[in-house]
């Protein structure tokens, strides 16, 4: 699995949870920015790849700038055995063509695989990633490398002594009792979205935790059948309880496919899903000012 494709099933596993186009395509900027560039730069063997791969290709419009890179990389790699590339990136040869330069460190950092991220690696992309003016960078890092290792790409836990979120959510007891109704129901949602669906654990574990209050509500209402009324029951208890109500719009975005596969298994009898017919309007959010493609081109590497 390279890096590449790694970093494009985490955008689709946020994708699927829900996240807006313009979150994923600010994470999109800042993996490639601090994940394919930090490899390209900081892995002992990048040097001696970027070298490799200039030669195989041809950069359109950046030919010049990226043949004096590759000039200087190799002027300085016959005196180094291990060159740490960001040491070349000086802005004052990144200024006329930064854009050139860092296109070209993304697609190989690109070519790298997961499983070449070592612990040592990490730490110095991470520690890259600290110095940029927020914590935006660092968070977007360690997300996605704990993704890969809950995927099996990474032979080394990011976190260590954290478990991965979905062995919680598939503890017996987790949604409830064994043997209470919708409870038994919900873990076969579960193991449906890891088994059949394949999605990510991270995943897996955001819909179990917005669908557990549901679930044991029922059962403790000796709920048995699931109808628009029963939603709404629901929604005023837990605004009653002050919850607000664009938490509890995310506990209708994940009931709604809940729903959907207890009609198709026949858990639920009805033809049309009432989660549909049910609409909270939440709480206006703040307006974030998210930084452009060009905003990122014209700002300092890191």
């Amino acid at each position: 699995m390279t890096i590449s494709e790694a970093m494009e099933w985490y955008l689709g596993a946020l994708r699927d949870r829900g996240y807006a186009a313009s979150e994923l395509e600010r994470r999109r900027v800042l993996l490639r920015r601090h994940v394919l560039q930090g490899v390209a730069m900081l892995h002992p063997d990048g040097s001696r790849r970027l070298l490799e791969t200039a030669r195989r290709t041809s950069p359109s419009g950046g030919d010049s700038v990226i043949r004096t890179f590759q000039d200087r990389v190799r002027t300085a790699t016959e005196s180094a055995r291990y060159l740490n590339l960001a040491a070349l990136l000086h802005p004052e040869f990144l200024q006329p063509a930064r854009s050139e330069v860092r296109a070209f460190l993304e697609t190989l950092g690109g070519q790298f695989r997961v499983q070449e991220i070592s612990e040592g690696l990490a730490r110095q992309m991470l520690s890259l990633a600290r110095q940029a003016s927020n914590e935006r960078p660092r968070h977007a890092t360690q997300a996605f490398l704990q993704y890969c290792f809950e995927q099996g790409w990474l032979g080394w836990n990011p976190h260590p002594g954290q478990r991965f979120p979905a062995e919680r959510v598939f503890e017996p007891d987790f949604m409830g009792p064994e043997g209470d109704r919708w409870a038994d129901r919900a873990r076969d949602y579960l193991e449906h979205l890891r088994d059949t669906r394949n999605l990510a654990l991270g995943g897996i574990d955001y819909y179990a935790r917005k669908l557990k209050p549901f679930v044991q509500w029922l059962d403790a209402e000796g709920v048995g059948e699931i109808q628009l009324t029963t939603l709404k029951a629901f929604v005023d208890h837990r605004r009653s309880a002050g919850v607000s109500d664009t938490t509890l719009s995310k506990y209708l975005y994940c009931i709604r496919p809940f729903l959907d596969f207890l009609i198709r298994s026949g858990a639920l009898r009805a033809t049309d899903n009432p989660a549909n017919a049910l609409r909270i309007k939440g709480l206006p959010s703040a307006h974030r000012q998210t930084l452009t493609e060009t905003d990122y081109a014209n700002s300092p590497l890191f």
